[in-house]
């Protein structure tokens, strides 16, 4: 896809939407790029989150402020959203709920809504996701060192949930990048 649209001579085959100068805009973009062009299950479920966040933020413009009550919750939802995608390795349910004036089990509600899983699952997915990144761009980091910087307190822990949500022990999937 990504080849398509840079090798493609054709102008009036893709739509521009304006990210109002936000590079979190771009890197969500960037995100889904790359799980397209690199297919897993975590990456079709990681896919559909942001492809989830980017349609919420092209369709508002920075300019407005929705004016009727579910309007605003659902923008808020999704700065939500967008904030536990920046966040992922420090989210915590409470500061949220506090921060966006929502009772916990009201964030908890929504965020299952709209991706199908937990706040807990859905941070937990993004913080595997970063570790397969960083492991592709830092082939040299060890394990543990990768289950730290995305947030896990516990390399075991880290390595459980990896397994988990990839079908691989993370040494197998380190192994492999190295192997390519």
């Amino acid at each position: 896809m990504y080849s398509y649209v840079l090798n493609n001579e054709n102008p009036k085959n893709y739509i521009l939407f304006h990210g109002g100068g936000n590079d979190h805009f771009k890197r969500v973009i960037e995100d889904i790029v790359m799980e397209y062009a690199e297919p897993t299950e975590l990456g079709r479920i990681l896919l559909e989150a942001y492809l989830q966040i980017l349609l919420v933020q092209m369709t508002h413009s920075p300019y407005e402020y929705p004016h009727n009550r579910e309007s605003r919750h659902s923008l808020q939802i999704a700065e939500i959203l967008d904030e536990i995608d920046t966040s992922y390795a420090t989210v915590d349910l409470n500061q949220l709920a506090d921060k966006y004036s929502y009772h916990p089990e009201y964030i908890s509600r929504q965020i299952k809504a709209l991706t199908g899983k937990s706040i807990t699952n859905f941070a937990r997915d993004i913080r595997i996701k970063t570790a397969c990144r960083l492991a592709r761009e830092h082939p040299e980091l060890r394990v543990s060192d990768i289950a730290y910087q995305v947030g896990f307190k516990d390399p075991k822990y880290f390595a459980t949930s990896f397994k988990r949500v990839t079908g691989m022990k993370p040494k197998e999937f380190f192994a492999q990048l190295r192997e390519s």
